[in-house]
């Protein structure tokens, strides 16, 4: 009898390539993420100096505008004890963990979830390190 060998046979399955455009995206999401990891750590680790290198008193020096003929040039002196609320720290954290999902997804081919949390992770770090800048300006 004789014997059918369609369904033994091995087929040389074609493998799928990744594209030049892909692997560009991903070579620009590795550099971008790395960029993340290292500005956040930066970030966290100039946050904790100026926490710990401000925790001291300050003396404060205001003029304040008399509106005695005698007193024209007054001044309010006292001691500060500000030493910041530590956004160097929090946005720093967060650029970080924006960073470490980029680097994971910039290594997965199958996971675009990843891709998704690193684009929300990214634009909320970008508009925290905007409010870093405006608190360090203001406060």
């Amino acid at each position: 009898a004789p014997v059918d060998n369609l369904g033994t046979g091995i087929r040389n399955a074609l493998i799928p390539s990744e594209s030049t455009k892909l692997k560009q995206y991903r070579n620009v999401l590795l550099g971008l993420s790395v960029s993340e990891t290292v500005l956040g750590t930066l970030s966290i680790a100039l946050g904790i100096a100026v926490s710990v290198l401000g925790s001291g008193s300050r003396y404060v020096s205001s003029y304040i505008p008399s509106s005695s003929y005698y007193d024209y040039n007054s001044y309010n002196n006292y001691y500060s004890n500000y030493s910041g609320v530590g956004e160097g720290i929090w946005c720093g954290i967060w650029v970080l963990i924006a960073g470490s999902l980029g680097i994971a997804a910039s290594r997965t081919k199958t996971k675009s979830c990843l891709i998704h949390c690193h684009m929300g992770f990214a634009i909320t770090a970008a508009v925290f390190a905007a409010s870093q800048v405006a608190a360090s300006v203001l406060i």
